[in-house]
């Protein structure tokens, strides 16, 4: 056990203090005479022929693609054991419509009218009743309840 007036030697801070200036030795030769601008007065000139290695270059070898993916792209979704992908297709290709539409001219409710079916239901996004329960700090927390009438029509 240490004591408090016992005067430390080598401490962690030390060690840490006298290695920050470390990652400074790991850098490649090439990059020596323009860390040190001020000593690149012929010191480094000879630098090539000191590290053989100093130019390598790092070519990563990916793993090949398989073959397969060629072939299942062409292949139609749905028509696999994975039906529900089917589904997924038409709706992707129905919010890139309306994706489309609206960058051309936003709320392009027209689009969306379209995709809809006539016969879809759904409630009103306007709260019937808001309750604050917290705020402060920036942020509110509220509650909100929606009306349960329900509409039957696109509009």
């Amino acid at each position: 056990m240490r004591r408090k007036d016992q005067i430390d030697v080598f401490s962690r801070r030390t060690f840490l203090r006298g290695m920050q200036w470390a990652p400074l030795l790991f850098l490649p030769a090439p990059l020596h005479g323009l860390t040190f601008p001020s000593l690149h007065c012929g010191i480094f000139e000879d630098a090539a022929s000191a590290f053989p290695f100093a130019d390598s270059r790092l070519s990563p070898h990916y793993p090949a693609k398989s073959p397969l993916d060629d072939v299942l792209r062409q292949v139609v979704p749905g028509t696999d054991e994975y039906v529900a992908e089917k589904y997924a297709f038409e709706i992707m290709r129905l919010l890139n419509e309306w994706s489309r539409a609206l960058k051309e001219a936003p709320p392009a409710l027209s689009v969306l009218a379209e995709i809809l079916s006539a016969s879809i239901e759904g409630a009103s996004l306007v709260p019937s009743q808001e309750r604050t329960l917290r705020s402060g700090n920036g942020l509110e927390v509220q509650r909100r309840q929606f009306s349960a009438s329900v509409t039957a029509s696109r509009e």
